[in-house]
């Protein structure tokens, strides 16, 4: 290459020169040498239609390692479609069994497409190993269209087993009693949709034509967004002082203590085979600080005196489990929200997600994997909902980093245990697809994303593009209501079985969206997706408030993940856990403690702030909405841990005094 460079430059400078090319060509490298460079280069190019398929052969043998064993050990179904390449994988096997190496002519080949079939059939018959290869990448792009599943197992499971059965579900349906925030009858519900779609075109196509989007404008075939300025009080930052000077010094022992004496945490802990409620709080908030702490439970014994190593081990074997941990949680919340200090921060009807990434080391986990977005150390994410309004964290959840996160924002919505009613929730980037969009949806939840590069995701018309000229640029094409309408009976099923529970969105959308030959299904979900998704948009291009709620929104779910990474600091933030178990426990300890101090902030927050204003301070509602009650600076987290048996404060009774 660099001899062509260098022949390349002298012929053009000849020619800018006036000089002979040959010779310039001979100045760089002699011409018999030239000759054979070229002949040389011809023979190592591959030729335009190369496909790697060729060099798959050489390979065979690596496949071999594995592919006996994935014949031996699954047992593979499918639709009707799949008939030939489950034929031939029982052949494969028979093959092995009886240790032959020719296939027979009568092998099945219909699932053979035009790529594989020259390197498949030649002209001696069937090669051994680009047939099993050929078989092994139609079963992986089966699985992932789930047109073939596993017996046994939970992802490439029968679609038919995952959802509601079909019996139950037309039992539903006919009865009309479908429990989806959605029009039943497509008809109407194309009807509705379509009205709310054209209405807001037209309003944002008129917009446009006026140049009137509030701090939008458009260069270039571009929107670009202008942050208005802030709305916070212009003393904030003193306030925010003066409450923080006066917040009481306290060692997180004694903090969870008077949560304990408060709300009696400890009843939400019971006894796995007896069902008794524990009876040594002490040791299950060691335990539960152990978890949050990430100390785990060797080093909390040695930190704390009043507890052993064996004495917290059977602590988490017999009462900490997700069930307790939910329970408790959403005791935290409910008690939060109830507060003078929640009040004013208006109804908690919006929440955010987000995932933090916690590292783990060198540690073997299935759960743990590298995602480059943070390095080359693999890890795994929390993924934590929080109430906009109280900011407290209500749901979390551990999850692989190689997994979407979006089905995990509807998940928390969905089952979380406390009493608050979310309408509107809102994501970063990577916790929206149109899928999910969709089944937000279905379920009434209002779902705003905040998309990094808002310019690159299209809006999709009910109609003719023409009828908007000035958006038609960002218009990516149509809503295909017909294929909505023949996937409609499903769609409605689907929806129906994730609101009873049958099956998590997760699961559903891992199987409907992640496959390389997607489903109808898939396709209709993503069309109702497109119609939800595209509606946002108009209305975030309309509403800075919508805009300002979303960033206000996500901000303080940043900070709730600033508090637990401020909590989560033994091991250097690494969670060295091996087994699922483990590790979501640590994640239910970490949201658990710092909800609890999020509510012990607020209650002496508001105690302050009534001693202010009887001072004289003009503390309106405003600043209060203004100040986070997620701070850890006079909060002991490190030391002995050490428990003051005889302290018995309760914080209803602190607030009832302040008031």
């Amino acid at each position: 290459m660099r001899h062509y460079a260098a022949i390349g430059q002298a012929i053009i400078l000849a020619r800018k020169e006036g000089r002979d090319p040959y010779q310039a060509i001979e100045g760089v490298l002699p011409w018999d040498n030239y000759v054979s460079s070229v002949a040389e280069a011809e023979a190592l190019m591959r030729p335009e239609t190369f496909d790697f398929l060729q060099l798959l052969d050489t390979r065979f043998s690596v496949a071999r390692r594995y592919s006996p064993l994935v014949w031996k050990n699954f047992e593979f179904k499918g639709d009707a479609s799949t008939q030939g390449l489950r034929e031939a994988i029982g052949l494969l096997r028979t093959m092995d069994e009886e240790k032959l190496t020719e296939l027979p002519a009568s092998a099945p080949t219909d699932f053979v497409d035009k790529r594989w079939k020259p390197y498949v059939k030649t002209g001696e018959g069937l090669h051994r190993g680009y047939y099993e290869l050929c078989v092994l990448s139609e079963l992986r792009s089966n699985l992932r269209a789930g047109n073939i599943w596993v017996t046994g197992s939970l992802k490439y499971r029968d679609w038919e087993e995952i959802w509601l059965p079909a019996d139950r579900w037309t039992a539903i349906r006919d009865s009309g009693n479908i429990p989806l925030a959605i029009e039943t009858d497509f008809s109407r519900y194309w009807s509705q949709r379509r009205k709310e779609l054209e209405e807001q075109f037209e309003i944002v196509n008129d917009l446009v034509a006026r140049n009137a989007l509030p701090d939008v404008t458009i260069e270039n075939d571009r929107f670009h967004f202008h942050r208005p300025p802030s709305n916070a009080p212009k003393d904030i930052k003193r306030i925010q002082r003066l409450i923080s000077d006066r917040m009481p010094k306290i060692k997180i022992t004694n903090l969870l203590l008077q949560i304990e004496e408060t709300l009696h945490i400890s009843q939400y802990f019971t006894h796995r085979l007896t069902g008794e409620h524990v009876d040594d709080s002490i040791t299950l908030w060691t335990a539960i600080l152990a978890d949050a702490l990430n100390l785990g439970p060797d080093k909390m014994a040695a930190a704390s005196p009043h507890t052993s190593f064996k004495r917290l081990v059977w602590m988490y074997t017999w009462f900490i489990n997700d069930d307790a941990y939910r329970q408790a949680l959403a005791a935290l919340v409910n008690f939060e929200q109830n507060l003078p200090w929640a009040q004013v921060q208006g109804p908690a009807t919006t929440s955010s997600s987000d995932a933090q990434f916690f590292p783990t080391g060198q540690v073997r986990s299935d759960m743990a994997r590298v995602n480059r977005h943070y390095g080359s150390e693999p890890g795994l994410f929390f993924y934590v909902h929080t109430a906009t309004q109280l900011r407290q964290a209500f749901h979390v959840q551990v999850i692989t980093t190689w997994l979407h996160q979006a089905p995990y924002a509807l998940s928390g919505l969905l089952y979380h245990e406390s009493d608050l009613q979310i309408e509107r929730h809102f994501t970063d980037t990577l916790g929206y697809t149109d899928e999910i969009s969709a089944l937000f949806h279905m379920m009434g939840y209002r779902f705003v994303p905040r998309l990094r590069h808002f310019n690159d995701y299209k809006l999709y018309a009910p109609g003719k593009i023409t009828q908007f000229p000035l958006l038609a640029p960002f218009i990516g094409g149509r809503i295909n209501d017909h294929l909505m309408d023949r996937k409609w009976d499903d769609l409605l099923r689907l929806g129906t079985s994730i609101k009873l529970g049958v099956v998590t969105p997760p699961l559903a959308l891992q199987r409907l969206s992640g496959h390389v030959l997607q489903n109808d299904l898939a396709l209709a979900l993503r069309e109702m997706g497109r119609i939800d998704q595209t509606l946002t948009r108009l209305n975030w291009l309309q509403d800075p408030l919508l805009r300002s709620d979303s960033q206000t929104s996500l901000l303080r779910g940043e900070s709730q993940n600033s508090l637990q990474r401020a909590v989560f600091f033994h091991r250097l933030g690494r969670v060295r856990d091996r087994d699922f178990e483990s590790q979501s426990n640590r994640a239910s300890g970490l949201t658990l403690v710092t909800a609890a101090i999020v509510a012990w902030n607020s209650v002496h927050q508001w105690h302050i702030i009534q001693e202010l204003r009887a001072e004289g301070e003009n503390i309106t509602d405003e600043h209060i909405r203004h100040i986070s009650p997620a701070q850890w600076d006079h909060i002991g987290l490190t030391g002995d841990y050490l428990w003051d048996m005889l302290l018995k404060v309760n914080l209803m009774n602190l607030r009832s005094h302040s008031a």
